[in-house]
């Protein structure tokens, strides 16, 4: 929520200073906010999915191991930003079903939300601009 806000208002500071929005600006916004996103992303998920294996004699392994046994399997949709939309499965729980999310790293699923939510932030922000209501 407060990414978003902070975007918006970048977002029309510069389309007030450049008198609209370009694709350049556009571009670079979206290319600056994927490099951050990608280093620190890219670095934690190639530690868990390489060194963390190392650990598996401590006290809590049996706890933590869980949320890393499909790492091997499903490191693509971490690496493409798409681990929110993929691999859930429907799980029977007392007659009620539900829905639970299978797949590496699965803390790391808003982490792909606001990267996607963010692709789309400046579309929204264009059209409320050139709408008569604003």
């Amino acid at each position: 929520m407060l990414s978003a806000f902070f975007m918006t208002y970048t977002i029309n500071k510069i389309a007030r200073e450049f008198d609209g929005l370009s694709l350049g600006s556009i571009l670079q916004l979206y290319l600056g906010r994927f490099l951050r996103y990608l280093c620190l992303y890219y670095s934690v998920l190639l530690t868990v999915w390489v060194l963390i294996w190392e650990l598996n004699d401590a006290p809590l392994w049996s706890k933590f191991s869980i949320y890393l046994e499909e790492c091997p399997q499903y490191w693509w949709a971490n690496m493409g930003f798409i681990n929110n939309f993929v691999h859930l499965s429907n799980i029977q729980n007392d007659g009620a079903s539900k829905q639970a999310f299978q797949g590496c790293m699965i803390w790391s699923s808003f982490v792909a939300t606001d990267l996607q939510l963010f692709l789309i932030l400046p579309m929204v922000v264009s059209i409320y601009r050139c709408s008569q209501i604003a």
